[in-house]
């Protein structure tokens, strides 16, 4: 059989099918990275490919080109004798421009059409001054009387570049294909930021995914403050975000002015937000949210899946941010304040989420108080057993994470949780605390850990306090467990502060309730004197070995409860 004219030969002449072959050659397999990435990209399966004939070339050519981290490849296509490299005194290798009026774009077009990916992250193999020729002598479109921007099809950027004077070039890249954009600087200018926004406002309109990161904390919290007359940097971050009708997810650290929420909860299409607000934005935001008769304005964010909401405190102001969602299919809340809540204050905003118009879908409820800020204060205790009680009526919570300085939890409540969810998957209920808790807190024991084990079969992560000195008896466990076999998921269990003093016991009780139980860690908060804190380190490793198998403890609990 003539290989030419075989049906493998034929198929691989079809240029669709050799892309898609080019493309797992040049993506490693998922599977050989532990955290399921994969490893980077392979070009160097490719290059002999590329070289083999023309047909072969023109399938592998976009593939080799579609992700770049670096544009000096790419520069090094325009003529010889237009650009040189040299050395600086730290050893990089520095791409610079010779003779502007040289520039041939034509051979660099050729291959910049196939970039959809730039990652560009402090690259140190490019001059200030090359950046700056190539912005000013860019081909012109012939679309548009402005230039081309370097990478002319180009769908995601990743602009991390925290060098003020290299930040502005960003706008080489702004192409209208884009369809992710994701900013990262370390010390904003507003009027860098500013220029950034009306670049981007004004070409790329089809934009899906913005992620604007400034690290904007304590003294940059105002770095998005309208400017007088409206010309503020905020002003065209909320012209920027009111103009992209196709804008699904936005997140990022920058503290966002009132106008700029205002534009995003416009949006028809907007599936995640990550909100951060100071805390007269928040006010401001509130205030505008009804309208002269007290009703909650339609268009309030009405596609919403996920919501990230920080904020310095809980109060009446982001009550009304959180109760006023009008979307049906919020599933996931996140709320992070930088003073944790009392008891009631939690409660009402719990109470708001669970009578939204999402109440039926909400599967993921998690809040954080920031700890790191309140070193000098004095929080109030956070009873748990009390503020969860809204969220009862939602027997769809699949995921709950509440931390704080000072969150205590009532003798019953790991028993309401269990029966008010039994979808549970995650249940973390911490407090790292600044100040320690009363002596009279309530303690969770290993005999509160039966309701979770009964009634919560899907639990596969538990992080909690625990006193695991006392050990239930077999006659305690048979009543607690009741008649059921064990076959419940639980693979990840994080007990914080808890003394425990018999480790085979402790493994043999776990593995009773929960026999999947693999990964058991201990982490302290300094809550016990060090030498006590050595021992329970020492005892939870143990448990852990034991509940692993390495050292199987023989143990009447080990034994089935029929037996």
């Amino acid at each position: 059989m003539n290989p030419e004219t075989s049906a493998t030969h034929r198929c691989l002449l079809v240029n669709e099918i050799f892309h898609q072959i080019a493309s797992e050659l040049y993506y490693p397999d998922e599977d050989e990275d532990e955290d399921g990435s994969g490893g980077p990209p392979n070009r160097s399966a490719l290059l002999p490919l590329a070289q083999t004939c023309k047909a072969l070339h023109d399938a592998v050519l976009p593939v080799l080109w579609q992700d770049m981290d670096d544009v000096v490849p790419l520069l090094k296509l325009l003529p010889a004798g237009s650009w040189s490299e040299y050395r600086h005194l730290h050893g990089q290798v520095i791409f610079q421009v010779d003779d502007p009026d040289a520039l041939d774009w034509t051979r660099y077009l050729h291959h910049a059409q196939h970039v959809r990916r730039l990652h560009w992250h402090n690259p140190s193999t490019i001059s200030l001054l090359a950046l700056s020729v190539l912005s000013t002598r860019r081909p012109s479109s012939s679309s548009s009387s402005g230039p081309l921007p370097l990478l002319p099809n180009l769908r995601e950027l990743t602009w991390h570049e925290t060098r003020p004077q290299f930040f502005p070039f960003a706008h080489l890249f702004l192409a209208p294909s884009l369809r992710d954009l994701h900013v990262h600087t370390a010390r904003p200018d507003p009027a860098a930021l500013m220029a950034l926004f009306e670049h981007a406002a004004a070409r790329c309109k089809n934009v899906e995914t913005l992620d604007l990161c400034t690290d904007a904390h304590g003294d940059q919290e105002g770095v998005l403050c309208e400017g007088e007359g409206g010309k503020g940097v905020g002003n065209a971050l909320a012209k920027l975000l009111g103009g992209l009708r196709a804008l699904r997810e936005y997140s990022g650290d920058v503290w966002l002015p009132a106008g700029c929420v205002e534009a995003l909860a416009g949006s028809k299409r907007l599936e995640l937000l990550g909100l951060h607000m100071a805390q007269r934005e928040v006010e401001a935001v509130a205030k505008s949210l009804k309208d002269s008769d007290g009703a909650v304005r339609r268009e309030w964010f009405g596609a919403l899946k996920m919501l990230g909401l920080n904020v310095p405190r809980l109060d009446e102001s982001t009550k009304t941010l959180v109760g006023s969602l009008q979307t049906h299919d919020l599933i996931d809340i996140l709320l992070v304040a930088h003073h944790q809540a009392d008891t009631h204050t939690l409660k009402a905003h719990l109470d708001a989420i669970a009578h939204a118009p999402s109440h039926a879908a909400l599967t993921s409820v998690q809040i954080d108080f920031d700890t790191l800020l309140q070193e000098k204060m004095h929080p109030p205790t956070l009873d748990l057993g009390a503020a969860l009680r809204p969220l009862y009526a939602l027997p769809q919570i699949e995921h709950l994470i509440v931390r704080g300085p000072l969150v205590t939890l009532s003798e019953h409540t790991l028993a309401d949780i269990a029966n008010a969810w039994p979808a549970l998957e995650v249940l973390s209920l911490i407090s790292t605390p600044i100040v320690h808790p009363s002596a009279s807190a309530y303690c969770p024991a290993l005999a509160d850990l039966a309701p979770l084990a009964r009634k919560c079969a899907r639990l596969h992560a538990l992080e909690l306090h625990l006193n695991a000195v006392a050990v239930p008896a077999e006659p305690t466990v048979a009543r607690l467990m009741g008649a059921e076999a064990s076959r419940y998921a639980l693979r990840c269990f994080t007990a914080f502060d808890a003394p425990v003093a018999n480790p085979e016991r402790v493994a043999a009780y776990l593995r009773r309730l929960f026999p999947e139980v693999r990964e058991v860690e201990y982490r302290g908060a300094a809550v016990f004197p060090r030498d006590a804190q050595v021992v329970f380190e020492e005892n939870w490793r143990r448990v852990q070995d034991y509940c692993r198998g390495k050292a199987p403890p023989v143990h009447p609990l080990m034994r089935p409860l029929n037996a």
